[in-house]
């Protein structure tokens, strides 16, 4: 009796090929994925190379967040520049900043207004996902050939956040963001009715 295969479990008069070890397989659409994701991550890791270059320059890091300011100090060292100089341009600058809230959680503050001022900064890239979604990204081809492929809304948040470099903790929490966003501003009229 002739072995062909190894042997395992059993007795050994039933024989039988160990089975092959199954490869992960994965489709075009997870490649592209990590495609996105790489570079991403290539374009964080050269922001941080920068950001530590600049460091060891003894540049300023744009990078680094700025220690929060307390509204108590912001109106102190207002006051002290107004007793100092008795210039009226304080006293409007402290007129302001009251009026405006900024004496409470300054950074806050002037975040909110900001936005309400001029829009959120994801803004401009949910019109790129939306451009993606509806007319598709370009596909690689010679000049007669110019395919373009409508990309799902996951996909095309992928690949602004990709292309763009949109900073944040992680390339998914980039993506997840973008496309709550994206979901939450969609007209109703396109959204599937309910019965």
């Amino acid at each position: 009796m002739s072995s062909r295969g190894v042997t395992f479990g059993g007795d050994l008069e039933t024989k039988r090929k160990a089975p092959e070890p199954r490869i992960p397989r994965t489709t075009l659409r997870q490649q592209r994925s990590d495609r996105y994701e790489a570079r991403w991550n290539w374009k964080a890791a050269l922001r941080r190379r920068r950001a530590e270059r600049r460091k060891k320059k003894g540049q300023h890091a744009k990078d680094k967040k700025l220690p929060p300011v307390r509204g108590s100090d912001f109106i102190r060292l207002l006051e002290l520049s107004r007793d100092a100089t008795g210039d009226p341009i304080f006293n409007a600058a402290l007129a302001a900043v009251v009026r405006y809230g900024l004496d409470r959680e300054p950074q806050r503050t002037a975040d909110r207004i900001r936005r309400q001022e001029f829009g959120d900064p994801l803004d401009d890239f949910l019109v790129q996902v939306a451009f993606l979604v509806q007319r598709g990204l370009q596909e690689p081809g010679g000049q007669r050939k110019r395919n373009r492929r409508k990309l799902s809304v996951r996909e095309a948040c992928e690949c602004v956040a990709g292309d763009a470099g949109i900073p944040g903790s992680s390339f998914r929490a980039i993506v997840k963001k973008l496309r709550q966003r994206y979901q939450a501003q969609r007209p109703v009229a396109r959204r599937p009715l309910q019965p």
